[in-house]
């Protein structure tokens, strides 16, 4: 039994993890309560059944987490039969909340710096040690804001919702001509300067034209946005704008 240890605000990263766990190793191996407890039954008892069957224990370490009596209840015990060699224990760090002082010395999944794909990734191959397939999953990490200046220009505000995006590329698509536009990293708001290095490139993205940034030093944060600037040189109004981040050779397109 696969046991996901989180707080239900937490849904939202743990769902989809859930999702390909069940995909790949059949629901019924995989304790996450949005299916292994159903209306009727009692919490605590489903809880401990759960725990009893219990081989591979994730906890879902956040600020959600840490706060929840439930969650905690869970991987106290967790962690007790884990002493004894029951089950493997294994933390997941999803914000960057402070592990409990007890687990210093557990290493752990980094999903907040590493992203989901990879912390998926991590988890399979400690159950199985064998499988390096690559998983996707319906979670957006990164979305974007439009600040509209005019119908030539915009501000692009592009955000990381949990956990950190590494030098991401950027790529703005639009039925424009490419001769027309221009597409730059721009300072945050009420700072003048900042380092920045960056490059610039045009192409096609889903049969529009585009233009795309690669950020070479600055990583996507949450709370740090990258900020882009969108101009029609000519004054022309820009048409199907669309924001992209592109991961090797898939495009996938942000929502705002």
């Amino acid at each position: 039994m696969i046991f996901l240890s989180h707080n239900y605000k937490d849904k939202d990263i743990v769902g989809p993890i859930a999702v390909a766990l069940a995909n790949k190793y059949d629901k019924d191996n995989v304790f996450y309560d949005s299916w292994s407890i159903k209306p009727g039954d009692g919490i605590i008892n489903e809880m401990n059944n759960g725990l009893e069957k219990c081989k591979y224990f994730f906890f879902f370490i956040s600020e959600n987490s840490l706060k929840s009596g439930m969650v905690t209840l869970e991987w106290q015990v967790a962690l007790n039969k884990s002493t004894k060699g029951d089950i493997r224990f294994i933390p997941i760090k999803v914000d960057n909340s402070k592990q409990p002082t007890i687990l210093i010395d557990k290493l752990y999944i980094d999903m907040y710096n590493n992203g989901m794909q990879k912390a998926l990734q991590q988890i399979i191959d400690i159950i199985e040690n064998t499988d390096n397939n690559i998983y996707n999953s319906t979670y957006s990490n990164v979305y974007y804001e439009l600040n509209k200046i005019s119908e030539a220009e915009f501000n692009i505000i592009v955000k990381a919702r949990r956990f950190v995006e590494h030098s991401p590329t950027i790529d703005v698509s639009f039925s424009n001509e490419l001769e027309e536009m221009e597409f730059k990293m721009i300072a945050p708001p009420n700072q003048s300067s900042f380092a920045s290095m960056s490059v610039s490139y045009s192409g096609k993205v889903n049969n529009y034209n585009c233009k795309g940034i690669k950020s070479m030093a600055q990583d996507l944060i949450p709370d740090q946005p990258l900020y882009f600037k969108i101009k029609n040189i000519k004054n022309f109004k820009i048409n199907n704008l669309q924001v992209w981040i592109v991961n090797g050779n898939t495009a996938t397109l942000l929502k705002n």
